[in-house]
């Protein structure tokens, strides 16, 4: 067989020679693409999870009562989650090598977070868990499942965060 780019001989189970695939696999692609887009929206709406508790804090400290705590917990754990989510883009963006410990990192930190925030506010505060926070638990889990293994495990994630 020959190299999909360059007409070369291919390496063996693969669509590329050697050179061709050096340069394809350390440039971020295939499945690579959701971390990263789920790294820039985790940036996003940790950014604005923090600035919405907060100003919750703020404009509403007399009438929270108990509840200061929680809101209080909530906006230290999104700002941990913003500074470690920047520094993994950072890292991922200019492929070094800490890159798939500081996601997997990233990954746990959210998952424990949204299990510890909904047993809080359940156990401790008695707010009711309706749909809408049991699909937020079960999304970040899940997610966390498919991409912890596949960052520790891929080839392609070993060959492009290599710096």
């Amino acid at each position: 067989m020959k190299c999909i780019k360059c007409e070369n001989p291919v390496l063996h189970e693969s669509d590329f020679c050697a050179a061709c695939e050096e340069k394809e696999l350390s440039r971020i692609g295939g499945f690579l693409y959701f971390p990263a887009i789920n790294i820039i929206f985790v940036i996003l709406s940790s950014l604005f999870s923090s600035y919405k508790t907060m100003t919750t804090l703020i404009f509403g400290y007399d009438f929270l009562g108990e509840l200061r705590i929680l809101i209080g917990f909530e906006f230290i754990c999104f700002t941990i989650i913003f500074g470690v989510a920047l520094y993994t883009s950072i890292l991922f963006f200019r492929k070094k090598k800490k890159t798939p410990l500081f996601y997997i990192i990233l990954l746990v930190f959210t998952s424990l977070f949204i299990i510890t925030d909904l047993s809080l506010a359940h156990y401790v505060y008695e707010i009711k868990l309706d749909y809408n926070y049991l699909f937020l638990l079960f999304r970040a889990v899940f997610y966390t499942c498919i991409w912890v293994p596949y960052f520790i495990i891929s080839i392609r994630v070993k060959r492009t965060f290599i710096r």
